[in-house]
Order: structure tokens, then C-alpha cells, then sequence
């Protein structure tokens, strides 16, 4: 199973391979997708954690879809979680 730092650093791969396969430069996606330059600066370098919608921003800025930014496996994450959640219960 992977854990979270694990599925962090795959999202900030996708990020990455799409961004330089654009050709485009941290600054150049940080204005497309409205978020400060540091602050994606810090979230691609694994210090913070990025939001649903920072990924929808950053999808839509590169020009591909948000499940080809997300980690493998990530449709199982929703049935993973009932299932824990029947499991304490």
C-alpha cells in the first residue's frame, strides 16, 4: 500500500513530467495556475501538500486531464476509505 509521502512525491512526478514536457518554466505554471510562485516552489519540493483544487489548476494549466496528475490506484482511495470506516465500526 502506498503511503502518503509516497503518493505525494508520485503527484509531484506527474506534475513535473507534465510541466517539462510543456516546456514550461515553475513561474510560467504557478501564474497559470494562480498560485504564488513560493508556494508551488514549496509544494513541488515535498514541504506542503497540494489541494484538490490546486491540482485541477495545474491540470487544466498544462493541458491535461487531473487523473493523469494522480497516483496509480487512486480510484480504489473512496472504496479504501468505506472500507476502513465499516471495519472500526
Amino acid at each position: 500500500m502506498a503511503t502518503p509521502n509516497t503518493q505525494r512525491g508520485d503527484l509531484i512526478d506527474a506534475i513535473e513530467t507534465a510541466r517539462i514536457a510543456d516546456d514550461r518554466s515553475v513561474a510560467w505554471l504557478a501564474r497559470r495556475g494562480n498560485i504564488p510562485t513560493s508556494t508551488l516552489r514549496r509544494k513541488l519540493a515535498g514541504e506542503a501538500d497540494f489541494s484538490v483544487w490546486e491540482v485541477a489548476a495545474l491540470a487544466r494549466a498544462l493541458g491535461v486531464r487531473v487523473s493523469d496528475l494522480l497516483p496509480e490506484g487512486w480510484e480504489n482511495a473512496e472504496q479504501d476509505d468505506e472500507s476502513a470506516t465499516e471495519d472500526a465500526a
